[in-house]
């Protein structure tokens, strides 16, 4: 009774088990597993009996109903008999089972919770980038491509709507597009971090850090990095004169998808309050717009290359004529095909470049930029082609004095005047309008963004008081605050104008970087 007894306490089933039952053990071997019965003895079974028939537990013992048939299934998880069953805990759901049923119960749930969060994430709703409505996740895709379609067909007649219509794709979800850069790499740094960034889209808004500065981008830090980008790209990828500019061949940078990026950073520029990329040849721009190559326009004066350019001036030597034979010429090399020659020569090099054009065409998708530039090419042009004046020529002072006892304040104006009076003598060789507004603001360039153009204002202070911020000292320097647009002037320190010179040189060119004060 006292093995009974414990065994029911174990196996809760046997208590209901009515018709008797028999213990069992397994013998033979090579496969083989035969169950030969336990008899009991006259008082039936004890510990000490099942102990030497089962070796000292070393077999394991069966037990087998004379007239019903044991149910095996797990216990209901709610049964008090099943309280003392080791369990734990569903990292799914959060139930507590038994280890037993917990097999069985991982399969279902993982099924049910995968099923849940699908439903759950085609309700969920996400803003569209282009018209900042919010649709539900699984229509989002399709109603892009039609809002996407319809963006195009805005009512754009100027440059500034342009402007306004990709301002308002960028996406305001509350996440940013951070880069990390060094003022010392900053393009090759750039690039890298840009396409190596996989938490969050450009369609974001960009956020900067420079490295080992405490600066905290609140829009200055933005600016300075894609003037800085804008032109190192200017250096790095393209060649020509300052009339128009063509990609340089490279199917290294092809291959790694440096052009995507660089159209994803031109379109970013444009959006985000940075220089326009006015820089590109005619030719290269109407690519651009298009997607496809007009030859008629294309001639000599398009070749950016000088291997090109002095294969033309040169191709009377025989020594070149194995050159012009690989430019796709397949003619007679003579003076007679002078003209068929050269313009052999002009479409190889121009041709070469398509897949370069198209894959900064791909990157300038950013914002429907590409689709704008597509419907309204005219509009578009002074932004990527030479000839209006996007940096700053000239400032001139709005004098606006007050009456605080520790500085005054005066905006600077910006004026666009082709000739303005007395430039050559007020601006200093290595400290010109652009440099210094750069230094200030954080930019270079006129604002292109409307909004930001009717505010631009640099406010200057002067402060003369200096020895009761920073106690006891012989010399101070300028201040700036580029988020702000403010610098100030320590008066103290400037009484000639030799003094000022100096130390305006100074901070110069040693205070570019961001600081804390």
């Amino acid at each position: 009774m006292q093995v009974t007894r414990l065994l029911t306490e174990h196996y809760p089933k046997l208590s209901s088990l009515s018709g008797g039952w028999l213990l069992y053990k397994a013998l033979g071997g090579s496969g083989q597993r035969k169950l030969t019965v336990v008899p009991p003895e006259a008082a039936g079974y004890n510990t000490q009996y099942l102990r030497s028939v089962s070796g000292r537990g070393k077999s394991t013992l069966y037990i087998v109903p004379l007239q019903e048939e044991l149910n095996t299934s797990p216990l209901p998880v709610g049964e008090h008999e099943s309280q003392k069953i080791p369990k734990t805990t569903c990292q799914a759901c959060g139930l507590s089972l038994p280890l037993q049923v917990m097999a069985v119960h991982i399969k279902s749930c993982c099924i049910d919770r995968s099923a849940a969060e699908n439903d759950m994430d085609n309700h969920v709703k996400a803003p569209c980038p282009i018209c900042q409505r919010n649709f539900p996740r699984d229509y989002l895709q399709i109603h892009a491509s039609f809002c996407c379609d319809r963006s195009v067909y805005l009512n754009v007649s100027c440059l500034d709507d342009v402007l306004q219509t990709i301002e308002a794709a960028i996406c305001k979800d509350g996440n940013t597009f951070d880069v990390t850069v060094s003022r010392h790499n900053m393009v090759e740094r750039g690039l890298t971090q840009w396409q190596r960034q996989k938490k969050s889209s450009p369609l974001n808004p960009l956020r900067v850090v420079f490295l080992d500065e405490a600066g905290i981008d609140t829009g200055a830090l933005r600016k300075e990095f894609l003037t800085g980008m804008i032109e190192g790209i200017e250096k790095r990828f393209f060649e020509g004169s300052r009339h128009g500019k063509r990609p340089k061949y490279s199917l290294c940078d092809l291959d790694k998808g440096h052009f995507k990026t660089v159209g994803e950073i031109m379109a970013a520029s444009l959006a985000q309050g940075g220089p326009a990329p006015n820089f590109l040849a005619l030719w290269c721009y109407n690519f651009l717009c298009s997607g496809s190559l007009d030859l008629k326009n294309v001639d000599k004066t398009d070749l950016g290359d000088n291997q090109y350019t002095n294969l033309i001036s040169k191709f009377t030597i025989t020594d070149l004529t194995e050159d012009i034979v690989s430019c796709g010429y397949t003619g007679t090399v003579s003076l007679e095909k002078k003209q068929e020659i050269t313009r052999a020569v002009i479409l190889h090099a121009t041709l070469k470049l398509v897949p370069i054009l198209q894959q900064m065409r791909n990157g300038l998708q950013l914002y429907g930029l590409s689709d704008l530039m597509s419907k309204y090419p005219k509009i578009c042009q002074p932004l990527f082609i030479p000839g209006v004046e996007m940096t700053v020529s000239l400032c001139y002072p709005c004098v606006s004095l007050t009456s605080i006892t520790s500085c005054a304040h005066f905006s600077l104006s910006i004026c666009l005047d082709e000739n303005p009076p007395g430039l050559q003598e007020a601006a200093l060789p290595s400290m010109t309008p652009r440099t210094f507004l750069q230094w200030v603001t954080g930019q270079g360039h006129v604002p292109i963004l409307a909004w930001e153009k009717a505010k631009f204002r640099i406010i200057v202070e002067f402060n003369h008081y200096c020895d009761v911020d920073y106690s006891e000292h012989t010399i101070c320097y300028p201040t700036v605050a580029a988020c702000s647009s403010t610098i100030t002037l320590p008066v103290k320190h400037m009484l000639t104008y030799e003094n000022f010179k100096q130390i305006m040189m100074e901070a110069f060119c040693l205070g570019q970087e961001f600081h804390k004060i």
